[in-house]
């Protein structure tokens, strides 16, 4: 099946699309929601309710372009469908075909047949495993009546929209602790549900999977359960790469928490040198441990699948008889490299590490790699969200400069932190993302769009970042 010219404008068209539908119902519901607060539950229903509405109006659109943007061919990763095709497999292609475009058609062939060709590694697991399992569990009946691409495709739609609607809940939980802001937090989780990237989270790519285990992890981490955070952290490192950086909010947490802790032994009225000291190498100790742990957690999934792949890739005694024949010609005339045709460059590294090795060999991943002439679209596709990105940090550090410039590990202003940490529940529109309890937040959106601009293909910010 060839491509679509959706790669680039469709993605822009249904994102303006959406935005300004939504920008209705989102305009009027705030108003309602601000003059009537109803109870927590309500809120979270309400937000249930427009998550699963813009994902519904994300399939009604995307039906109606994939008809009406004509075909091309854009040489692209496209394996060959061998199985038959039936009525039911005819609608399932007409109401998500337009989702199985791109990066969707990597991770749906990884769900089917696993890693077969080394391009395919940097699509990272999770979502092609729930997807597999999902197809072949609560979709099993529909084995009867479709084939297993058109069911692997449905069981993909159908686990992203479980997932989106479950993330937009929690980012709400999240930013209400975070922020301290009932309307602030309704309308975040609001724009989460029609950020310019929406239509990846519709399709069959990871997005969905790794900002619901993301958020879940911040949110264990604001009600301090290490463990639970670290655990989700790690899940997340087998969606996404971007699951590695997720570890520095525990740091982050845990080096704030044993300053806390120093400054409290050495402001105690004890005046037992040797009992301090003791107190403070304890202190220490519990500190190392916590981080050592905590970043075995979160980087160990990551770094079985890199041993995953090794094995795969690595393998002196693979043989071409463990792929499909369709997987295995399809991968010969594309000259795709296989298990079975000798050992990857990076399997002789010292650190045999496949991602950062396939990313720069196969898309030309790199500092500064994407600054040519011909890239200049998609660098103002990315424009709006890098600006913005750059006006919420300057912003926070105008309000905050002393806070930041301390890293937010010590506040020099008592009164002003009672002032913005103290703040009634219902005052925080008063602060907002400029609360002091947002540094760490602030620091990582100012990273990410740096690696963003520096580092990656540029386009991808408006759903990365």
């Amino acid at each position: 099946m060839p491509i679509r010219i959706e790669s680039f404008c469709f993605s822009l068209v249904v994102a303006f699309g959406v935005d300004f539908f939504e920008a209705l119902h989102l305009k009027y519901q705030c108003i309602s929601f601000s003059v009537s607060m109803g109870g927590n539950e309500d809120r979270l229903k309400s937000i249930r309710s427009f998550a699963l509405q813009s994902r519904l109006f994300i399939a009604v659109i995307q039906v109606f372009f994939n008809y009406l943007i004509p075909d091309h061919d854009a040489k692209v990763f496209n394996p060959p469908t061998i199985h038959r095709s039936s009525a039911a497999d005819h609608v399932v292609v007409f109401l998500l075909g337009g989702f199985r475009r791109w990066d969707a058609i990597y991770f749906l062939h990884v769900a089917e047949y696993g890693y077969t060709y080394e391009n395919t590694l940097v699509f990272f697991p999770l979502f092609p495993f729930l997807t597999r399992i999902m197809a072949n569990t609560i979709l099993l009946p529909l084995h009867f009546i479709m084939n297993y691409s058109s069911c692997l495709l449905l069981a993909a739609f159908l686990l992203n929209l479980v997932l989106f609607v479950t993330s937009a809940d929690i980012l709400f939980r999240l930013s209400r602790r975070v922020i301290v802001s009932d309307i602030i937090s309704f309308r975040a989780a609001q724009l989460y549900c029609v950020n310019p990237a929406s239509i990846f989270f519709s399709a069959p790519y990871s997005e969905t999977t790794f900002a619901l285990l993301t958020f879940s992890g911040l949110l264990s981490l604001e009600t301090n359960n290490l463990t639970g955070c670290a655990v989700l952290f790690g899940a997340s490192s087998l969606a996404r790469s971007n699951g590695l950086v997720n570890c520095a909010f525990i740091w982050y947490k845990i080096v704030k928490d044993f300053l806390k802790d120093m400054l409290c032994i050495m402001k105690s009225p004890q005046k037992n040198l040797l009992g301090k000291a003791v107190l403070m190498s304890v202190a220490v100790f519990a500190a190392i441990f916590k981080i050592v742990a905590a970043t075995f957690f979160s980087w160990l999934p990551f770094l079985l699948y890199q041993c995953y792949s090794y094995k795969v890739f690595c393998n002196p005694l693979a043989s071409y008889k463990d792929l499909p024949v369709h997987v295995l010609n399809y991968g010969n005339n594309q000259n795709y490299k296989m298990p079975h045709a000798g050992l990857s460059p990076w399997c002789h590294q010292s650190v045999p590490i496949s991602y950062s090795y396939v990313q720069s060999t196969h898309w030309d991943v790199g500092f500064l790699n994407y600054y040519e002439l011909k890239q200049i679209p998609n660098f103002v596709l990315a424009l709006p969200m890098i600006c913005l990105s750059a006006c919420v940090v300057v912003n926070y550090i105008a309000w905050n400069p002393v806070y930041f410039l301390c890293l937010g590990l010590y506040d020099t202003m008592d009164r002003n932190r009672k002032k913005v940490d103290n703040v009634p529940h219902n005052a925080g529109q008063l602060y907002g993302i400029n609360r002091k309890l947002c540094y760490v937040y602030v620091v990582h959106l100012a990273a990410m769009t740096i690696i963003a601009c520096l580092f990656m293909h540029i386009q991808v910010s408006s759903g990365d970042i």
